[in-house]
C-alpha cells in the first residue's frame, strides 16, 4: 500500500517540528522524494538558523558555529542564499543588503531581469567561497551592527569590491580571459573584500583550475595572503582543498622560482602537516610524488597526525619513513600521543608507534612515556608499554640532585590498585624514596591483616580500618641524615 503524497508531506512536517534540525537534515538521504521534500521544509523552517547555524541574539561567533556552515553542502548553501535574497527587504541581513548595494551600483534602480539574475548568480557563487562568521553575514539581528562595523573599520568601498567579486566569479567559472583583464587593470590578488569575505588568491588556490593557476603564475602574482590575521600560502591551501590541478602548477612554480632555497620544502612540509591533521592520505601521496620530502618533513606530518588522532594517516606515514625513527624523536612522538592524541584514539596510536619499533625508554632524568601513562591512570596503555619493554625501575645517576617519582609512586598517588598490581606483578621494586623518606608497598595478605590489627589496637573504628586497608598498604620511614 502506498501513502498519498499529502500524508507523507504531513509526516515530514511533523518531523520538522519535533526532530532536532541537524538529525532531520541527515534524513534527506533516504530517497529522492524525501530529499527534495525535506530540503524544502528544512530551508523554510524557522528553526534552521537558530539550531543549525546558531543565530540567536545572544549568539557569540566561534569556530564551532563557523564550522557548521563550512560543512553545509554547496548545493544547499546556494538554495539557502537564494531564499535569503527572496526575503529581502522583508527580512534584511548583511548579505542581502550587500547584494542589493552591488545591484544598485552596477545596474541602477531598474535593471533588466537577465542582468539581475546573472549578477545574483555570481554573488551567490562567490559568497559560498568566502571566509566570514555566518552569524554576522546572515543573522537579521546582527545586520545593522555588522554593516556599520564594515563601513567604519574596514573602509571597504564598493568600487574596490566589484573587481574582486568579478575576478572570484571568473576563477570559479574557469574564465581566464576575464581574470586576465582584471589583472591587467591592476587587481590586487591579496586584497580582501570584507563584504563577502573573499580574497581572489584564496579562491584561486581552493577553486581555480590548472589554466587559472598558470594565468596567475604568468602574471607573477604573489603566493602569500592573509585571512583573519593568519598568513596563508597557496600550496597548503590548495592541498587541503584537494585542488590537484592548481597544486601541481603551484609546486612546479615554487621550485622554479626558488631552486636553491628552503622555501619550497618548507611550504610543502606545511601542506603535508595540514593534510596529515585531516587524514587526507590520497593528497599526502600526491604531494610526496612531487617533492622530495625529508625524514624531518615526514616526522612533522606524523606528529600532526598523532595529535589529531588520525590513526590511518599515522600508519601510512610510518610505513613510508625512509629510515628508522631516531630514538629521541620516537619517544617524543610516543609522549605526544599520550598527552595530545584524543582519548578515543590514544591506545591505538600508542600501539602503532610501539609496533613500528619506538623505544618507550629514555633518560631516567626526564619523564618517560610510562610515567605519563601511570600519572594519567591509564592501565591499558601502561600495561602495553611494560609489555614492549618499558623500564619501571630506572634509577637516577649517582649524585643527581633531581627528584623524580618512580612509576610505582605515581600509581600510589593515583590510588590505582590495578596499576600497582600490574607493576608489582612485573617485578617492580616495591620500595621507593621521596623527600628523605623510604616508602614500601605491601601487598601480602598476611601483612595487610597484621596492619589492620594494629590499627584496631590503636583505637581506629572498624569501618574506617576497612576503608583505609584495601588491597595495598604504603608505609614510610624517615631516613637518617648522613651528615649528622
Amino acid at each position: 500500500m502506498r501513502f498519498p503524497i499529502e500524508i507523507l508531506r504531513q509526516i515530514i512536517q511533523s518531523a520538522v517540528d519535533l526532530v532536532p534540525i541537524r538529525d532531520l537534515f541527515q534524513a534527506r538521504l533516504v530517497n529522492t522524494f524525501f530529499d527534495e521534500e525535506i530540503i524544502t521544509f528544512f530551508l523554510d523552517s524557522p528553526r534552521l538558523e537558530e539550531e543549525a547555524f546558531c543565530f540567536p541574539t545572544s549568539c557569540r561567533t566561534n569556530k564551532a558555529i563557523k564550522g557548521r556552515w563550512t560543512e553545509f553542502p554547496d548545493r544547499l548553501k546556494r538554495l539557502y542564499l537564494y531564499r535569503k535574497i527572496q526575503k529581502h527587504p522583508r527580512s534584511r541581513c548583511a548579505f542581502t543588503c550587500w547584494v542589493q548595494e552591488v545591484l544598485d551600483h552596477q545596474l541602477g534602480t531598474t535593471p533588466e531581469v537577465e542582468q539581475k539574475d546573472e549578477w545574483i548568480a555570481k554573488l551567490v557563487d562567490v559568497t559560498i567561497s568566502g571566509h566570514y562568521e555566518p552569524a554576522n553575514l546572515f543573522s537579521p539581528d546582527r545586520c545593522e551592527w555588522w554593516m556599520k562595523r564594515v563601513r567604519a573599520m574596514f573602509q571597504d568601498s564598493m568600487v574596490q569590491s566589484i573587481p574582486i567579486l568579478l575576478a572570484c566569479s571568473a576563477i570559479k567559472r574557469g574564465d581566464c580571459a576575464e581574470l586576465q583583464t582584471a589583472l591587467q587593470n591592476g587587481l590586487q590578488m591579496q586584497r580582501l573584500c570584507v563584504r563577502f569575505g573573499v580574497i581572489t588568491l584564496d579562491v584561486a588556490a581552493r577553486k581555480g583550475n590548472k589554466e587559472i593557476a598558470r594565468t596567475l603564475v604568468e602574471h607573477k602574482c604573489p603566493m602569500w595572503y592573509d585571512v583573519n590575521w593568519n598568513t596563508c600560502h597557496v600550496v597548503p591551501v590548495a592541498a587541503v582543498a584537494q585542488n590537484k590541478e592548481a597544486l601541481e602548477v603551484w609546486i612546479e612554480h615554487l621550485y622554479q622560482t626558488h631552486p636553491s632555497s628552503a622555501v619550497p620544502a618548507w611550504n610543502c612540509a606545511e601542506a603535508m602537516e595540514k593534510l596529515a591533521r585531516r587524514g587526507l592520505i590520497e593528497m599526502m601521496e600526491f604531494m610526496m610524488e612531487r617533492y622530495p620530502a625529508t625524514l624531518h618533513d615526514r616526522i612533522g606530518a606524523l606528529s600532526a597526525a598523532i595529535d589529531s588522532g588520525q590513526c590511518a594517516a599515522a600508519q601510512w606515514l610510518l610505513a613510508r619513513l625512509d629510515a628508522p625513527l631516531p630514538p629521541d624523536r620516537g619517544r617524543w612522538l610516543l609522549t605526544s600521543s599520550l598527552k595530545c592524541c584524543p582519548r578515543a584514539k590514544r591506545t591505538r596510536m600508542v600501539q602503532l608507534l610501539l609496533e613500528h619499533g619506538v623505544d618507550p625508554n629514555g633518560d631516567a632524568r626526564f619523564q618517560t612515556p610510562l610515567d605519563v601513562a601511570v600519572a594519567a591512570g591509564d592501565v591499558s596503555i601502561a600495561t602495553m608499554l611494560v609489555q614492549y619493554g618499558a623500564n619501571f625501575n630506572q634509577r637516577l645517576p649517582p649524585g643527581s640532585r633531581l627528584m623524580k617519582p618512580s612509576p610505582l609512586m605515581l600509581a600510589v598517588r593515583q590510588r590505582s590498585a590495578p596499576l600497582i598490581r600490574m607493576l608489582l606483578e612485573n617485578e617492580a621494586d616495591r620500595t621507593y624514596t621521596w623527600k628523605r623518606r623510604k616508602y614500601t608497598v605491601y601487598c601480602d595478605v598476611e601483612e595487610v591483616r597484621n596492619l589492620e590489627k594494629v590499627l584496631r589496637e590503636l583505637g581506629w573504628d572498624e569501618e574506617k580500618v576497612k576503608q583505609e586497608a584495601g588491597d595495598y598498604w604504603v608505609l614510610g620511614e624517615k631516613l637518617r641524615n648522613p651528615r649528622t
